[in-house]
């Protein structure tokens, strides 16, 4: 019955060799195993947080983005409004100018045309007051003095 009886040296000599294999386990392995954990673990945290620190920043300048562009899309169409507006007051302003000018045109021509007709007629009263004179001298003759003859061309243009 030997065969089942403990043996206590060898027992004793186990666990001394267990605890001197558990302490440089523990000192050469298992401490920088769980120091390269921990590090990996702070690591993937880090990793995790600056993952959703990155998703906070992309959905504020997908906002700020989104306002811009907005803000843009405003100011272009008021600016398209004002140079529709600009251009239409323009257009008015020139239509006026040319209907200006175009009234000063036909002013300008019909006083000339008054200017003309004025001297045209004068120079025919001129014209037909001198064949009157011519007329009347041929009728009368020298017989008439000059006033006499000048009262009867006046009166003879008056009644033209």
């Amino acid at each position: 019955m030997e065969e089942f009886a403990v043996n206590i040296k060898g027992l004793l000599a186990q666990i001394i060799n267990f605890g001197i294999i558990l302490f440089l386990l523990s000192k050469f392995a298992y401490k920088p195993i769980l120091a390269m954990m921990e590090n990996r673990s702070r690591t993937i945290e880090e990793g995790l947080k600056n993952s959703e620190e990155a998703k906070t920043r992309l959905e504020k300048a997908a906002q700020e983005s989104e306002k811009i562009r907005e803000k843009a899309y405003t100011e272009a169409k008021q600016i398209t409004s004002e140079t529709k507006e600009a251009a239409a007051k323009e257009a008015a302003a020139i239509v006026t100018k040319a209907e200006t000018q175009a009234s000063n045109i036909l002013k300008a021509a019909e006083n000339e045309a008054t200017t003309m007709k004025t001297k045209a007629l004068s120079g025919a009263k001129t014209e037909i007051a001198h064949l009157v004179m011519l007329a009347v001298e041929k009728i009368v003759g020298d017989k008439l003095n000059l006033e006499t003859k000048e009262e009867l061309t006046v009166s003879a243009v008056k009644e033209l």
